[in-house]
């Protein structure tokens, strides 16, 4: 069985980085000017080089509009970009606001201090991220089925606490994130505060862009830690300014030697990016049937703060 688990997460990894790897290595790392997202008060947002910044005003130079002279009076939202991504056609693309994880399981980056977002999946899973530091980033989630139940047979509410730490070894080329995930499963007949605990490392290559991750988690179950750990392979590919493929696998540390595959895509918006994966599972030792046949899951983040 240990033969087969190796097998798939070398599979996998592989298969991955293979796939990524080109992208990766083409991305243009080396761009020293300052680049600002600026959103006005009538609803207008502006991209481009900042030129100048001053008590009264902000001067961006945009690619279709040119210099452009913003009072600050007016001004909603300034955001520095701090790594843009530049396309094949020479344009600069909005930074990928939501980075930090790909469908479920986080990347090593963090949330920058002042920013944060707003999950939903699949109208039932509602999470609240936000960024205390550059390198600390909290996460509470709450799911809505027990609610909409009325708390029926006394069972309490499903929620979750996700606190990562972020260490950036190489700026937007690798990145370590160590954290936990505390989950609390409704409809159970215990009084315990937490049923799972999972504690986790990630290591991703690549910018926020174009990625590749590689996690291990060590979970426990009221109370007693597994022996063997939950491997996760994931990556996220954007190939164009608006939309990105992305993936999630998962190895499970049982003796059925069960992954958990999913592909998908991600909607980049100004103010909402919208996740459509399908996911499905497959028993290696059972010869690789689909043991779950792959099932559409919809996600929306919203991102907010990163002003002033």
């Amino acid at each position: 069985m240990i033969n087969h688990y190796n097998t798939i997460v070398w599979s996998l990894l592989l298969t991955l980085f293979t796939f990524l790897a080109t992208a990766i290595q083409a991305q243009n790392n080396g761009i020293e000017d300052i680049y600002v997202r600026v959103k006005m008060n009538d609803g207008n947002t502006f991209f481009g080089k900042q030129i100048a910044l001053t008590d009264t005003h902000i001067i961006i130079e945009t690619e279709s509009l040119g210099k452009m002279n913003l009072p600050r009076e007016n001004v909603k939202i300034f955001k520095v970009i701090n790594k843009p991504t530049r396309s094949t056609s020479g344009q600069y693309w909005y930074e990928n606001p939501n980075a930090t994880r790909n469908v479920f399981t986080p990347t090593g980056y963090s949330l920058r201090k002042g920013e944060g977002y707003y999950q939903n999946l699949m109208l039932f899973y509602n999470q609240v991220s936000y960024g205390f530091t550059d390198r600390f980033t909290i996460g509470l989630g709450v799911e809505t089925i027990s609610i909409l139940n009325g708390f029926e047979n006394d069972t309490g509410i499903g929620y979750s606490i996700t606190p990562k730490f972020s260490f950036p070894i190489q700026e937007e080329k690798l990145n370590i994130g160590l954290g936990a995930l505390l989950i609390n499963i409704p409809f159970r007949d215990d009084d315990q505060l937490l049923d799972l605990a999972t504690l986790y490392g990630v290591t991703t290559f690549g910018t926020r862009d174009r990625n590749v991750s590689l996690g291990i988690g060590f979970g426990a179950i009221d109370g007693e830690f597994s022996g063997r750990p939950v491997v996760t392979i994931s990556g996220n590919l954007r190939v164009s300014e608006r939309f990105a493929l992305t993936t999630e696998n998962w190895i499970l540390p049982n003796d059925d030697s069960v992954v958990i595959l999913s592909l998908g895509g991600r909607i980049i918006g100004n103010n909402v990016t919208w996740d459509i994966s399908f996911i499905g599972a497959t028993d290696v030792d059972g010869g690789g049937e689909l043991g779950i046949l792959p099932v559409p899951v919809v996600g929306l983040v919203a991102p907010f703060g990163g002003s002033w």
